[in-house]
Order: C-alpha cells, then structure tokens, then sequence
C-alpha cells in the first residue's frame, strides 16, 4: 500500500470527484475531523413515519372509563402510517419512536371535573400516562382542562401498533365531558428516530 501525499484533490474534467469503487471500504481513522463547508448529501437519515392526527368531532366521553380517543383526521401522514379509522399508529418498522399526544377536556356542565387522564397504548397495553385529580369529592373542580403526553418506546415488531385513550371523572357521574375538537387542541403526533 503506497501514500499519496498532497493538499488538494481537484477533478480531472467537471466538478465530480469520487473516491474508491463499489465495495470498497474508506476509513476516516480515529482522531481524524471531517470539516464540511459546502452541501452534503446521503449523510445521516430521515424521521421516517412522520404523523399528526387530530380529533374533528366532539367525542362524549364515559363517566369514570378509560377512552379510546378518536383521532380521526390528519394533518400529515408522510408515509401512510396512521389508521383514521382505528386511530391506530403501525409504524411498520422496528427501531425507537418519539410519541406526542395532547387532549383538550370540556366537562360542559359548570365546574364539575374532577380527574383526567390520557395515556399512550401499544398493542391495547398502556406504557405512558399523565394524571390529574382536582377534587376527589364535592363538586368544586375543573370545567376545562388540557393533559400532554411525551414518551419514546421501542418498536421491536412491524405489527406493534399504538393508540392513545383518555378518562375522565365527572362529580355528578354523568357522560356530559367532551374531548374537545382541533387540530390545536387533541391530537397525537409521533415518528420514528435516527439512531
């Protein structure tokens, strides 16, 4: 194996360099630094499975049980991953994922909330949750109110899939709370990491 030694590199003809063949190999060795000035391409990787749904309807929740909630537009879908219809996230890929979902609750019946909840599923078991309780009895709580939840969780099976719920906990133990529609208010957004 021979040493070039030279400063610059310049092309013969044009303005394409390369460097090696198919199948070689390059190695930077340890202590070396690569300085980039100009463009690059076909460094690093992508969010691969990039989504935002949204809750467009209202949904009435059940007194005291935990909800499926029904995120069921989107505001993006880059590759096709988010079930409107189940409100089901498959991100079809093994590797670690970034999950993001917020709900805004409106008890509607003057000041009568009293817990909330949501919660992050995968495959009908919950791995993320975010609790509030503002009375435990009474009927001094909260009429409005908004929950977030953040979490990373391991995909270890294309058919992992995940879904978000919520519960609420009315004082006068009726179905009058609402998952409060909008693109700004309940959602559930999430894409997949570059490791």
């Amino acid at each position: 194996m021979g040493t070039l030694f030279v400063d610059k590199l310049d092309p013969q003809s044009g303005t394409s360099l390369e460097l090696g063949s198919n199948g070689d190999t390059i190695t930077i060795p340890s202590g070396a630094t690569i300085t980039n000035n100009g463009t690059q391409t076909g460094f690093g990787g992508t969010n691969d499975n990039l989504f935002r749904a949204y809750n467009n309807g209202s949904q009435l929740m059940n007194h005291d049980a935990t909800v499926l909630l029904q995120m069921n537009t989107e505001s993006f879908d880059v590759d096709a991953k988010f079930n409107t219809s189940t409100y089901k996230y498959t991100p079809a890929s093994v590797g670690y994922y970034y999950l993001n979902a917020t709900v805004f609750y409106n008890f509607n019946d003057s000041n009568l909330g009293r817990r909330i909840q949501i919660a992050i599923y995968k495959n009908g078991s919950r791995i993320a949750q975010n609790y509030q309780q503002f009375k435990d009895s009474g009927f001094d709580g909260l009429n409005e109110n908004s929950l977030s939840i953040s979490t990373v969780n391991y995909s270890s099976s294309t058919s992992d899939y995940y879904q978000v719920y919520g519960y609420t906990n009315n004082a006068n133990g009726s179905d009058t709370c609402y998952l409060i529609q909008g693109e700004d208010k309940s959602y559930f957004e999430g894409y997949k990491l570059i490791t």
